[in-house]
């Protein structure tokens, strides 16, 4: 079964808006073997959007609202590179704070959970994510305002 590439954004987007595991189940959920997308009586690995969508025959993903948003204009996440921000997002309330700047715009096409809460992402944001987070921790607190000091 090939999942078409519009198909896997979608089920991308699913994933991340419902704070599931990269497979589309709920977080924490335990796999024999560690993983379900490898099957241990053939040796074989398992294709992860195909294992979603043999999981979810309901394709609960195409039944995502964005409201008046557009949907994302990224490339699937297990493609070689993967370009995923546009500048005006750090303007318009991107999902990391604003004075860490733009993320990398490349991205390798792993797939891992992010530190700091940030959802899933490849190793390249997970390396910037923490990169920043450690700044931001080596950074001196700011002074309180006089009227917190009563």
């Amino acid at each position: 079964m090939r999942v078409p590439d519009d198909e896997k954004r979608d089920i991308d987007t699913w994933v991340l808006s419902n704070d599931l595991d990269e497979v589309g189940n709920p977080r924490g959920t335990m796999y024999t073997g560690g993983t379900p997308l490898f099957d241990e009586r053939s040796g074989r690995r398992v294709d992860r959007y195909e294992y979603i969508v043999r999981a979810h025959p309901d394709r609960p993903w195409k039944t995502v609202t964005l409201g008046d948003a557009e949907p994302p204009d990224a490339e699937p996440l297990f493609d070689d590179v993967v370009f995923l921000h546009d500048a005006d997002d750090e303007k318009a309330g991107g999902r990391f704070p604003g004075h860490w700047g733009p993320e990398p715009a490349a991205q390798t096409r792993d797939y891992r959970e992010l530190p700091g809460g940030y959802g899933f992402g490849s190793s390249t944001l997970n390396r910037w994510i923490e990169q920043n987070m450690a700044k931001d921790a080596a950074a001196p607190a700011a002074a309180p305002a006089p009227d917190d000091l009563r």
